[in-house]
């Protein structure tokens, strides 16, 4: 049986473990609980479909990444996990600017069409400033609306724990602590975690920012920079479970879940590695809290439960990347996925899994290669 390390329990390397062990393959999940981890940190909402990103590659991940989570949250739950902190709500855009409101509505329907993917887009529905309210009753009436059915909510600590529940459940391994990597004329032997070394077939880093310190001894030089960001958890008295998800014209997003809960965001700051301080900013919570009472006033009563940081790495195209590390036998990676860890992050596990077991692939991986950025040094 094939044994594979995993380092980095985010969203990527959670997704390839359960992929790996679901495949009958010996699997040792390792993290080091770091705090700033973007995953554990983050929510999001699933919807590559409005972007306006033009990188081609990009959009082809992320959009076979929403694809792909309806038959994942089924495997979930066909492994007894039934609290995934995945729901299909929609997301209704404000506006007060009716030729953006065409402007969108027509992306969406092109992408939808050309795509294939009215099951996971759902119907697009232009909505005037009554039946906007009515969606959303908590603004001042001002905002025309275009609400999109098929859009979904995340929880990444819960869907997250729900992958590596469901890997343990297909006998995959988990210890927590820091991983080093053991190589041997530049072949990966296996890691040391917690003074141990544990051997295997291969070693998947799916470290986020962490990853070019723990690849730096090999000679390996990851050009990734870092953005903090940040998201603050609000308490309402009012029914939130099925409402939608809102984008005001400021973007800052406002994700509901179940009992009241908010969460609103989020920020942007480039940050140096070793100024990664998990604090908030004053400015940047100002800014969120200000763009949410915009869009809701009738909010305003809203009671502060939480504020999360959370460190997201970039690669210098702002492409992830995912596939073999140039220079050295069996170790694999993934990084760079920035803000779009939702939607990219389950293909690019799912992926990984399929390259580790030998199964054909539908993308060119050459597309994500590591060996662009390390050879562009």
């Amino acid at each position: 049986m094939k044994k594979v390390i995993v380092v980095g329990l985010g969203i990527v390397g959670a997704v390839t473990s359960y992929e790996l062990a679901r495949r009958g393959v010996q699997v040792v999940m390792v993290d080091s609980q770091e705090k700033g981890r973007s995953t554990y940190a983050a929510a999001g909402m699933l919807n590559p479909w409005t972007t306006r990103r033009r990188n081609k590659a990009w959009f082809k991940l992320a959009a076979a990444g929403a694809k792909r989570y309806d038959e994942m949250i089924q495997n979930l739950k066909a492994d007894g996990e039934t609290d995934v902190g995945f729901a299909k709500v929609g997301v209704l855009h404000l506006f007060e600017d009716e030729a953006k409101l065409d402007e969108l509505a027509g992306l969406i329907l092109k992408r939808r069409e050309a795509e294939k993917a009215h099951d996971v887009i759902g119907e697009v529905e232009r909505l005037d400033i009554e039946e906007a309210y009515e969606r959303f009753p908590y603004t001042d009436k001002r905002f025309k609306g275009l609400f999109i059915s098929g859009i979904a909510r995340v929880d990444g600590h819960k869907l997250t724990e729900s992958l590596i529940n469901a890997a343990k459940k297909h006998h995959a391994e988990r210890i927590d602590g820091k991983a080093e990597l053991i190589v041997e004329n530049r072949s990966t032997k296996g890691v040391i975690v917690n003074g141990t070394n544990i051997f295997a077939d291969a070693v998947i880093l799916t470290n986020g920012i962490w990853m070019p310190e723990t690849v730096k001894k090999l000679g390996i030089q990851l050009p990734v920079t870092i953005k903090k960001g940040e998201i603050v958890h609000l308490k309402t008295d009012v029914a939130t479970d099925s409402m939608p998800i809102v984008i005001p014209p400021s973007h800052k997003y406002i994700l509901p879940f179940q009992h009241g809960k908010l969460i609103v965001g989020t920020t942007f700051q480039r940050v140096d590695y070793s100024d990664k301080s998990i604090k908030p900013g004053a400015q940047g919570i100002h800014d969120i809290l200000g763009r949410f009472l915009e869009a809701a006033p009738k909010l305003a009563h809203a009671k502060l439960l939480d504020i999360r940081t959370g460190f997201r790495p970039y690669t210098p195209n702002s492409l992830p990347l995912f596939g073999p590390l140039p220079g050295v036998e069996n170790l694999y990676a993934a990084n760079g996925l920035g803000a779009s860890g939702f939607s990219t992050g389950p293909m690019i596990g799912f992926k990984l899994a399929k390259l580790l077991t030998n199964e054909p692939l539908d993308v060119n991986i050459d597309d994500y290669a590591f060996a662009k950025i390390i050879a562009d040094q």
